[in-house]
C-alpha cells in the first residue's frame, strides 16, 4: 500500500535515557557536595561550641574575680578605726574572731582550713576575709554600758546572735560584739550585746580594750557617745568544692547567724573551677611595696601582705568540646595529661588585687 505524498507522518522521536557512566558521576558529584556541606556545617557546629563553651568560662572567671576584688579590696576595713585599736568581746578563736589579728589569710593547699568548712578539694588553695559593711550602718542615739542596750536612731533589721561592730564617731577604736537579743518589750530601735548562751557569746559587756581599767567592773563600763555607728561583720572564706552538677565550683562560706547563734553556711558561686592558686604579694623591707608573690605557707607576716594574686583553672562544663585532649600548665603541674584525659576547653585567668587598707 502507497503512502499518500501529502500526509504528515506522525514520527515521534524517542528519547535516549541516562547511562550508567553518567548516573555514577552525577551521584558522585552529588556526594562530594553532601560531604561539603556536612563538613562546613559540623566544623561550624564545633566552632560554635567551643566559642560558647569559651565565653561561659569568661564569665565565670569575670563573676568569681568580681566577687574576691569587692572582699579582698576591703579586708580589714573597719569604718575608719585604725586597725590596731579594734578590739572583741567575742568568746573563742573562730576564724571570724581575728579582724585586728588576721582578717586576710591563706590557707595553701587547704591546710589549716577552719572547721566550718567542709568538702573542700583537696590541694586547692582557700582564703578569707574580714571586714565591716557600712553599706547598711545604724548610729547610735543613747548608749547604756553597765546594761549593755544601745538606742538607735532609726529601726533596724538586725537578727539576735549577729556579729556587728561599733565605732564612735572621733574613730578611736572599733569594738566587735554578738547582739545577744532586743530589750524585753522587742522594740526594733533597740540592740543588746549582753552576755548569755548565744555562741559564741560575748566574754564581757565592756565596749572597750580589755586591757583599759574601765573594764575591770561593771560599774566603770564606758558608754559610747551618740552618733557612734554599728556596722555588720563581713566574714568569707573562698574555697573550691564539688557543686551540684558534679563539677568542681568556687564556693564562699559566709558567717551569718542561725537560731539566735553566729553560724557560717556556704554557697556555690561559680561551676567549672578546676583549681585556684592564690599567691600574696608581702612587703619584707617596709618600703611600701611589694617585694615578692608567696604561696600562704610562706607569708612571714600577714599584715604585711599588701596585694594577692588570684589564678582560677576553668573548665569548660561539657566534655568533648575539643577534638583532641588539651594539656595546660597551671601551678607548676600539668593538668589533663596522661590516661582519663578528658576533651574540655580549659583557660587560666589571673587578676590582682590590692588590699587597699595596707596601701
Amino acid at each position: 500500500m502507497n503512502n499518500h505524498p501529502n500526509r504528515t507522518l506522525d514520527v515521534r522521536r524517542a528519547q535516549p535515557g541516562f547511562s550508567l557512566v553518567e548516573l555514577m558521576v552525577a551521584m558522585a558529584l552529588g556526594l562530594l557536595l553532601v560531604v561539603g556541606v556536612g563538613t562546613v556545617y559540623l566544623g561550624s557546629r564545633q566552632t560554635y561550641i567551643q566559642q560558647e563553651a569559651l565565653a561561659r568560662m569568661q564569665e565565670g572567671a569575670r563573676y568569681a574575680f568580681e566577687l574576691l576584688t569587692l572582699d579582698i579590696r576591703q579586708a580589714g576595713y573597719t569604718g575608719c578605726a585604725p586597725i590596731d585599736d579594734t578590739f572583741s568581746t567575742l568568746n573563742g578563736t573562730d576564724w571570724y574572731n581575728n579582724l585586728s589579728a588576721l582578717p586576710l589569710a591563706g590557707y595553701e593547699s587547704g591546710a589549716g582550713l577552719p572547721t566550718d568548712v567542709s568538702g573542700a578539694l583537696a590541694n586547692t588553695d582557700a582564703v578569707s576575709v574580714l571586714r565591716v559593711d557600712e553599706n547598711s550602718d545604724y548610729f547610735v542615739d543613747s548608749h547604756n554600758g553597765p546594761s549593755a542596750q544601745f538606742q538607735l536612731q532609726a529601726n533596724h533589721d538586725l537578727k539576735e546572735g549577729q556579729i556587728l561592730t561599733v565605732v564612735p564617731p572621733d574613730c578611736s577604736q572599733a569594738i566587735v560584739f554578738q547582739m545577744t537579743n532586743v530589750n524585753d518589750n522587742d522594740t526594733i530601735d533597740v540592740v543588746v550585746h549582753n552576755t548569755g548562751e548565744s555562741s559564741p557569746g560575748n566574754s564581757t559587756k565592756c565596749l572597750a580594750d580589755p586591757a583599759d581599767p574601765v573594764c575591770a567592773s561593771e560599774s566603770t563600763f564606758p558608754n559610747l557617745p551618740e552618733n557612734s555607728r554599728i556596722m555588720r561583720l563581713i566574714g568569707n572564706i573562698y574555697y573550691l568544692g564539688t557543686g551540684e552538677s558534679g563539677q568542681p565550683a568556687l564556693f564562699r562560706e559566709s558567717l551569718g547567724v542561725s537560731g539566735g547563734n553566729a553560724q557560717a553556711s556556704a554557697s556555690e558561686l561559680v561551676e567549672g573551677v578546676e583549681d585556684m592558686e592564690i599567691l600574696y604579694g608581702e612587703d619584707t623591707t617596709g618600703d611600701n611595696n611589694v617585694d615578692s608573690y608567696v604561696a600562704a605557707d610562706a607569708v612571714v607576716d600577714w599584715s604585711n601582705v599588701l596585694a594577692v594574686r588570684v589564678s582560677l583553672l576553668m573548665r569548660s562544663v561539657e566534655n568533648n568540646v575539643v577534638s583532641d585532649s588539651q594539656q595546660i600548665e597551671f601551678a607548676g603541674e600539668t593538668i589533663n595529661a596522661g590516661v582519663g584525659a578528658d576533651r574540655r576547653l580549659r583557660k587560666v585567668f589571673t587578676t590582682t588585687i590590692a588590699v587597699r587598707n595596707r596601701l
